[in-house]
C-alpha cells in the first residue's frame, strides 16, 4: 500500500469517526403527585414558564403543560435531541428547555417548581407536591 492511500485511509478513518450522533438531553422525565390536605388533587394544571435567568432562544414546544390524573399523579416526558457533530464540538445555539414549572388549581395557592434543584439528568421524581387553599 504507498504512502499516499494509507494518508487516505488513515484521514478519512479520523475525519468519519470524529463525526457521531448523539442524544441531546434537553429535560430529564419528572414526574410527581400533587395533593392537598384533603387528598389527591386530580385536574391540576402544570405548566413550564420561561426562566427571566433563561438567555438565547428558547424553544416554545418546550413550554409543556400537563395535568393531574385522579390520583394526583402527573408526568412530563424527557425531551431527547438525536444530533450530529464533531467530538467536542460547539453546542452553542441550541434551544433551551424551560426549567420551572406551575402548578395551578383554581382555590389553591399556586406553587412552583424549578427542576434545576434536583441532580438527576434523566428522571427527576418530586416529592408530594401539597397546595394550600387560599
Amino acid at each position: 500500500m504507498s504512502n499516499k492511500t494509507f494518508s487516505f485511509i488513515l484521514i478519512n478513518l479520523f475525519v468519519f469517526s470524529s463525526c457521531i450522533l448523539y442524544k441531546d438531553i434537553r429535560r430529564p422525565k419528572i414526574q410527581g403527585s400533587v395533593f392537598s390536605e384533603n387528598g389527591a388533587l386530580e385536574d391540576v394544571t402544570l405548566q413550564f414558564i420561561m426562566n427571566e435567568q433563561n438567555q438565547g432562544i428558547l424553544n416554545p414546544a418546550y413550554l409543556k403543560t400537563t395535568k393531574t390524573d385522579d390520583k394526583g399523579f402527573f408526568q412530563f416526558d424527557r425531551i431527547v435531541e438525536i444530533d450530529r457533530g464533531i467530538i467536542g464540538g460547539d453546542r452553542n445555539g441550541k434551544f433551551l428547555a424551560a426549567t420551572r414549572f406551575l402548578i395551578l388549581k383554581e382555590g389553591y395557592i399556586t406553587d412552583t417548581i424549578n427542576i434545576k434543584d434536583y441532580d438527576d439528568d434523566l428522571e427527576i421524581v418530586v416529592d408530594t407536591i401539597y397546595l394550600k387553599l387560599k
